[in-house]
Order: structure tokens, then C-alpha cells, then sequence
């Protein structure tokens, strides 16, 4: 049996296409999709719907512009009820009391991580980043 000329190459031709069209469709995916970045804060319960954190100046500004954040995955809104400045080693720090609109199961003096939204970022940026990492460790 004799096979043609274009035959004899048909599985290396079609998966040359099949390879260009994944790598296309993966640099696709990497250069329009978006990470939501999140800042964690540990904070104290006072209460089941009250909690206290220390933040920097910059971390309360971040604060101030989020509405919600998430205590064990689950989003909760909430406000300010007292802010005092506190000051410690020349720098500035907040302690914030925040109140939460909804109940959760924490009791008294527990301590929990939260986490805030900080912002979205490219996942093209990040393969930038670990690119460059990589570059810099191996020279």
C-alpha cells in the first residue's frame, strides 16, 4: 500500500494545528483574564457581630473604599462604629472597630483572619512577574 504524498504527513500537519490553536487559545486566556488580589488582616471578636483590627494608614484607606469582606469565605458587609489612632515605633496605626451587618458564630475573644479586596491584576502580569524571578535566580 502506497501512500500518497499529502497522506504521509497528515497526523504531524494536523497536530502542528492542533498545537498553534491551544497555544493561541492559552495566550488568549492569560492576556484577558483578571486575579482579584486580597489583603489579610487578623482581627479580634468583641462581640458576635463586632470585631476590632490594627491597620497602617494605607491599609485603612483600603478599608475606608470596600464595603464587604470575607471572614471564612463568606462575605459580610460592614461599618465603622470607632477609629482611634494609635502610635507605635514612630509610625501610625489605627485601631478599627468595625461592625458587622450580619451575625456570625465567633464568640468572644476569638481570633479569625479576614480578608479585603485589594485589586484586580492581569494574569499576564503575574506570568511577568515569576518570568522575571525565574530569570533573575538562574544568572
Amino acid at each position: 500500500m502506497n501512500l500518497k504524498n499529502y497522506e504521509r504527513y497528515f497526523l504531524f500537519n494536523h497536530s502542528i494545528i492542533i498545537l498553534v490553536l491551544l497555544i493561541t487559545f492559552i495566550l488568549y486566556y492569560a492576556f484577558n483574564s483578571f486575579v482579584s488580589k486580597y489583603l489579610s488582616f487578623q482581627c479580634v471578636f468583641n462581640d458576635s457581630n463586632k470585631i476590632e483590627v490594627f491597620v497602617s494608614k494605607k491599609d485603612y484607606k483600603l478599608l475606608c473604599q470596600n464595603s464587604s469582606l470575607y471572614i471564612d469565605q463568606k462575605k459580610y458587609a460592614y461599618k465603622f462604629e470607632n477609629i482611634s489612632k494609635l502610635s507605635l515605633n514612630g509610625k501610625k496605626y489605627y485601631s478599627v472597630q468595625l461592625s458587622l451587618l450580619k451575625d456570625t458564630n465567633y464568640q468572644v475573644g476569638d481570633i479569625s483572619t479576614i480578608h479585603v479586596f485589594m485589586k484586580k491584576e492581569k494574569l499576564i502580569d503575574i506570568f511577568k512577574i515569576i518570568w522575571k524571578d525565574d530569570l533573575d535566580g538562574k544568572t
